[in-house]
């Protein structure tokens, strides 16, 4: 469902050891979040996709396919 550039991100952001964990400067240098400085991303289309995958795995009737009103 992750890249591997995104799962490596959000580990480096959940090191433990603040004196390991990278500062805010450091991970904006990541290249996970550098490839989003030039490229666009449709997070609408997105997050409806995961809710849609999460809707699927569950008992719940509601989905992203339904107009807004």
């Amino acid at each position: 469902m992750f890249s591997p550039q995104c799962i490596n991100f959000i580990n480096t952001c959940l090191t433990k050891e603040d004196k390991q964990r990278p500062k805010y400067n450091k991970l904006l240098e990541d290249p996970f979040i550098q490839r989003y400085e030039v490229e666009e991303v449709d997070v609408a289309t997105f997050v409806c996709t995961i809710h849609d995958q999460i809707l699927q795995s569950s008992p719940s009737p509601s989905s992203c396919e339904q107009p807004l009103s």
